[in-house]
C-alpha cells in the first residue's frame, strides 16, 4: 500500500482531536477539586453569620432558648452541625460535589418542623449567587 499523505494528516488530526476531548473530559473533575474548599468556606461563613446559602438570616432563637444561656446565631452552640458539614469531591467519577450535613437532625433544620422554623444550610432552589461566583471563578481558572 502506498503512502497517502492526506490520510496520514487526517489520522494525525483525529489523534489530536481525541487528546483534546480527553482533556475536556477532565474539566468537571478539576473544577470540583478547585471549588470544594471555597464552598466549604462559604458554608462556614453561613454558620458564623446565621444565614442560609442565599444570604437570608435564619429564624432567630426563641426567647425560651435564649433564657437557657444559648447565644446567636442558631446551629452553632455545640459546633457539631457546623464542624461536621463538609463539601467533598465525588470520588466515583470526580465530576461533582457531595455535601454532608454534620448531624442527622440537620434535615429538620433544613425543612423546618411544626415547632421549629427552617434554617436551611443547603440550597433549596437554584445555585446561590456566592456559590455561582465561586464556581464561575473556578471554571475560569481551570479552563485557563
Amino acid at each position: 500500500m502506498a503512502y497517502d499523505a492526506d490520510l496520514a494528516r487526517t489520522l494525525s488530526q483525529i489523534g489530536r482531536l481525541e487528546q483534546s476531548v480527553a482533556k475536556l473530559a477532565e474539566i468537571p473533575r478539576k473544577i470540583a477539586e478547585d471549588v470544594a474548599p471555597e464552598i466549604n468556606r462559604l458554608i462556614q461563613k453561613q454558620f458564623s453569620e446565621g444565614k442560609d446559602p442565599y444570604g437570608r438570616a435564619w429564624a432567630p432563637l426563641k426567647a425560651s432558648t435564649l433564657k437557657t444561656g444559648r447565644k446567636p446565631p442558631p446551629l452553632t452552640d455545640t459546633r457539631k452541625m457546623r464542624d461536621g458539614t463538609k463539601v467533598y469531591v465525588i470520588r466515583a467519577n470526580y465530576a461533582g460535589l457531595r455535601i454532608v450535613v454534620g448531624e442527622p437532625y440537620g434535615y429538620f433544620h433544613q425543612v423546618g418542623t411544626k415547632n421549629m422554623k427552617a434554617r436551611p444550610i443547603l440550597p433549596q432552589y437554584g445555585i446561590p449567587a456566592a456559590w455561582k461566583r465561586a464556581l464561575d471563578e473556578s471554571a475560569r481558572r481551570v479552563v485557563r
